[in-house]
């Protein structure tokens, strides 16, 4: 319950952050996107998700193995959803801002139906794509020792798993 009201103040503030009037926003939708903000979001959390999951096999992890995202089938990936909560706002949102600050879309590079929701166009998916590798690999978070996002991600997630080890070992 808390993470649930502390999620809907986070997404609610984001209102503040970039131009109304250019970029329409009701709030966080997780599912199908009807609004471009919420494509992006969508889309960065997709590829976070990669990236979490290659550092959780990188680091010997078993991504199924989860604390507060569970399933029993097995086949989901519980604990690369639950890694990927420390990242959100560090590394893809902070993403998906710089993207609307800077002007790297416009809201003409989206397209919205029914059937499929709002999405990228494809030329504009291939600007988001290259902008996005530049940051992964280039940008250097202030708050993260200098990291990049892709060596945030992994080396976190590499300690994580040596903090298991070493729990492991000890009686």
């Amino acid at each position: 319950k808390c993470e649930s009201i502390a999620t809907r103040h986070y997404y609610r503030a984001f209102a503040e952050i970039f131009d109304q009037n250019l970029w329409p926003w009701k709030g966080r939708v997780e599912r199908q996107a009807h609004d471009p903000v919420n494509a992006l979001l969508n889309l960065g959390y997709d590829f976070l998700e990669r990236e979490v999951r290659i550092a959780v096999l990188g680091s010997c992890l078993r991504p199924s193995v989860g604390f507060f995202h569970t399933n029993n089938d097995g086949i989901r990936n519980n604990l690369v959803l639950d890694l990927m909560e420390l990242f959100r706002a560090p590394v893809a949102d902070r993403f998906v801002l710089q993207l609307l600050d800077r002007g790297t879309l416009s809201p003409e590079n989206f397209v919205d139906d029914e059937k499929t929701g709002c999405r990228l166009t494809e030329e504009a998916f291939s600007v988001w794509q290259t902008a996005y590798e530049e940051y992964m690999a280039k940008s250097e978070l202030k708050d993260c020792d200098g990291k990049t996002p892709r060596e945030l991600i992994r080396t976190e997630v590499r300690e994580f798993a040596e903090g298991l080890l070493k729990a492991q070992r000890t009686p």
